[in-house]
């Protein structure tokens, strides 16, 4: 386990309760990529670096089981989840037609206000260099879009299965960088809706998806990505 102290340190400027702390730090650590996938989570160890009881702890690791980055079983410790290729494309799959759906939904409650808030995410978005900050963003552009749409279970749904890769296109970011091709969907769908084209902004965030999930193949098995 490497748990960075600054994240802790971020965390700890937050109004928070304990087990609220606990979720959030260990689901950031995850998507970081500070446990490495199937590395056993020592609970004592949390204890003692975070310095919250072991209660909160359990709850957390409940929590992130259910959005599916643990995995706990009987007389074992839990573990930080690696997800298999065909995992990963099934997620794609009902990634595709959860965030269609949100788009569709949000399309029609659209206002000038909306539209400027996404283009200035779009905006920063060209200007940052990091993968950690562009992913930032690139979350709050998708929350922001499809919280119009007003379906809070469709948008916990979609955030479940956003963070599942999420840590592995960090991975791909900070290995080769390609920051513009995302952001360039991101416009062309803002671009689509404020024309009053749902279905082109459809067809582009499913692309969108398809090509994230390929780009998080490349890093979970490199061989079967250079043979499809």
């Amino acid at each position: 386990m490497n748990l960075d102290n600054k994240l802790i340190e971020e965390m700890n400027t937050k109004r928070m309760t304990a087990e609220e702390f606990a979720v959030k730090i260990l689901r950031k650590a995850i998507l970081n990529g500070n446990f490495k996938d199937g590395e056993p989570i020592e609970i004592a160890q949390l204890e003692k670096k975070l310095g919250v009881s072991r209660m909160p702890i359990r709850l957390a690791l409940q929590q992130l089981e259910n959005e599916g980055l643990v995995l706990r079983n009987p007389h074992k410790k839990p573990i930080a989840v690696k997800l298999s290729v065909e995992e990963v494309m099934k997620i794609c799959d009902i990634r595709c037609e959860l965030e269609s759906l949100a788009v569709r939904r949000s399309a029609p409650k659209l206002t000038p206000e909306h539209f400027q808030r996404l283009k200035e995410l779009v905006e920063k978005m060209d200007q940052v260099n990091e993968p950690d900050a562009f992913l930032e963003l690139n979350e709050q552009f998708h929350r922001y879009l499809y919280k119009v749409g007003g379906n809070e279970i469709l948008d916990d749904l979609i955030a479940k299965f956003r963070n599942n890769v999420q840590r592995y296109l960090r991975v791909y970011l900070l290995n080769f960088r390609t920051f513009k091709q995302g952001n360039r969907d991101h416009r062309e769908i803002v671009s689509a809706l404020e024309a009053g084209d749902v279905e082109q902004a459809v067809h582009i965030i499913r692309q969108h998806i398809v090509r994230i999930s390929n780009n998080v193949v490349k890093i979970l098995d490199p061989e079967k990505a250079s043979k499809s």
